[in-house]
């Protein structure tokens, strides 16, 4: 509100004459204003006390009983914003000045008063008084409001927090029947052709390996890994190889219709709209670069790049376990091997960054973060040591989770289910961070 744009004035107006209250009546006679008066300060303090809140006081200074500077002051008590104004026909100047410090009265106006400079001090006392409370409002008005967004946002917070975990936990419990899942579709190839015992695994751990050195993004990295595991689920429509122990002695006819798997391995997770990259992996996993292979014939560009790693890394596990040729094949000498089909069956380009991840140390392989992985048996492992895969038996039933931290207990566990099960585990563990391995040296 402000007193400039007609809005009323409640003026309390204190002198202990009764013809200047008159007077003074007379001049604020307008609907501008509501005019109450007192005869004497302790009148005017029991007014504020009842019911009558005043925009502006005007009070002689000069009163019996109590003088208008005693007044001001216990009204200002009572009405700490109030603006006062200060009415007297004293000539003495510093004794006025005096009073108007004491009481932090608002103006002085001397008795005969001029009527339109008393009415401006009025008016401008009751225009900045409003302004005041207008801006105290808004102040208050802030406050509550920023309190109530303050509160507002904690509780969403809390509840985004809440939803967060619970994501969290729910999406780590899709991964890991996901994986079990993938890890039993794997087993179910182990279990029926003995031939390849392992050899998904071997595909998706070299496969994983390489899309990480590759620097490719963690999803893609977990669909290569995946297609690697399931790319021979397709062999099991082919019964005449089932419970085959030699490749070599399989008939060529029905070697001929094993070129038809990656099409039904595709059909057999296509049901999974989660693995649709995983599919189109798994169908094209032996496409020749030069558009040989089968069983669309694409060429080059036209392959998927993860299904290209993963036909780099299915060659390269045959080449050094003996599956089809009848002897396995030192690492270097298969890689020897796979360059001779650079370009014709294998990307060239792709070849040549494998040939190198393949050649780097096995028990410092880097990966993103910037730490190093180990291989290990259990007869290598030592308390303290955290998982960096999770580990499974050969049924795919899950071990152990990653980032495990191995204890004797676990360790001995792990050793006591190698010797039930006749197979010994590889555990892939933490080691140094790159930064660690050169502040040593």
């Amino acid at each position: 509100m402000a007193a400039d744009t007609m809005d009323v004035i409640h003026l309390l107006v204190v002198d202990d004459e009764k013809r200047v209250l008159n007077a003074l009546s007379r001049v604020f006679h307008d609907r501008r204003y509501k005019v109450c008066t007192a005869m004497s300060g302790e009148s005017a303090l029991s007014i504020i006390k009842q019911d009558f809140k005043p925009d502006v006081i005007i009070s002689d200074m000069k009163m019996p009983q109590m003088t208008g500077e005693e007044f001001l002051i216990n009204a200002r008590k009572l009405l700490p914003s109030v603006p006062c104004i200060m009415l007297s026909g004293f000539s003495n100047t510093e004794a006025i000045i005096n009073v108007l410090n004491h009481t932090n009265a608002y103006a002085y106006v001397h008795k005969p008063w001029e009527e339109q400079d008393l009415k401006l001090k009025v008016n401008h006392a009751a225009s900045e008084y409003f302004l005041k409370q207008k801006l105290a409002r808004q102040n208050k008005e802030l406050k509550e409001l920023t309190f109530l967004l303050e509160k507002k946002v904690n509780e969403r917070t809390q509840e985004l927090e809440t939803l967060n975990r619970h994501l969290e936990q729910y999406s780590r419990e899709l991964d890991d029947s996901y994986t079990n899942a993938v890890n039993m579709l794997a087993y179910f190839v182990d279990v029926h052709f003995p031939q390849l015992q392992g050899h998904s695994h071997h595909v998706a751990s070299v496969a994983k390996g390489f899309a990480q050195y590759l620097g490719m993004p963690d999803n893609e990295v977990k669909d290569i890994e995946t297609a690697g595991l399931l790319h021979d689920i397709g062999l099991m429509s082919v019964p005449e190889l089932l419970g085959q122990s030699d490749s070599t002695q399989i008939n060529p006819d029905i070697l001929e219709k094993t070129q038809e798997h990656p099409i039904i391995g595709e059909s057999i997770v296509s049901g999974m709209p989660v693995l649709q990259h995983v599919g189109e992996m798994i169908r094209s996993h032996h496409e020749n670069y030069d558009g040989s292979g089968y069983p669309d014939g694409l060429k080059a560009e036209q392959i998927p790049f993860g299904a290209r790693i993963i036909y780099l890394a299915n060659y390269f596990d045959s080449l050094i376990h003996g599956y089809p040729q009848e002897r396995s094949l030192e690492k270097i000498h298969a890689l020897e091997h796979m360059a001779e089909y650079s370009g014709s069956k294998l990307d060239p380009e792709l070849f040549v960054m494998f040939d190198r991840f393949i050649r780097l140390p096995q028990k410092a392989a880097e990966i993103p973060g910037g730490h190093f992985i180990t291989t290990m048996h259990t007869r290598d492992l030592d308390e303290g040591m955290i998982l960096y895969k999770s580990v499974y038996a050969k049924n795919g039933m899950l071990l152990l989770k990653k980032e495990r931290m191995l204890t004797e207990k676990i360790i001995q566990a792990i050793i006591n289910m190698e010797s039930i099960e006749q197979v010994q585990y590889t555990l892939y563990v933490y080691t140094a961070s790159i930064t660690s391995i050169t502040s040593a040296k």
